[in-house]
């Protein structure tokens, strides 16, 4: 039986990063996430040293936003050339989330708040072929 996770290897070994051990850790962190999806990344990392490993991977000004994407477009390409004889349907949404604070006086344990509030904008795209389920999503 293959692992529920397949996905991740299939997705990831189409991406380019420019030393394997980036697209290692990558899926190593990508794992994490998937299997604490909900919590933060400490609370997936799960401890100290992956915690800040995976912090310094991120910021890393070796990899762009569009490495991490790659295989996960490509991959999404794939599908979309593998059904050119269907119709596909690209959906889309803008959610926006507002987070605010009952007391913007305290944020944490650690001070004062510079702002009390932000809100953040997803724009949504995902795309369905009439007699599958989805192709491939993709948010910016």
């Amino acid at each position: 039986m293959a692992s529920p996770l397949v996905w991740i290897d299939e997705k990831i070994d189409l991406s380019t990063f420019s030393d394997r051990r980036h697209a290692s850790r990558f899926k190593s962190l990508v794992q994490k996430l998937w299997q604490g999806m909900g919590n933060s990344l400490p609370f997936a990392c799960q401890d100290r040293a992956a915690t800040k490993a995976a912090y310094r991977f991120l910021s890393s000004t070796k990899i762009d936003k569009q490495t991490f994407l790659q295989g996960h477009t490509e991959a999404t390409c794939q599908k979309v050339q593998a059904t050119q004889e269907e119709t596909i349907l690209l959906l889309q949404d803008t959610t926006s989330f507002g987070y605010h604070r009952n007391n913007p006086d305290l944020v944490g344990f650690s001070g004062r708040a510079l702002n009390a509030s932000f809100s953040l904008y997803i724009h949504y795209h995902i795309l369905f072929s009439i007699p599958r389920l989805s192709a491939g999503e993709r948010s910016e």
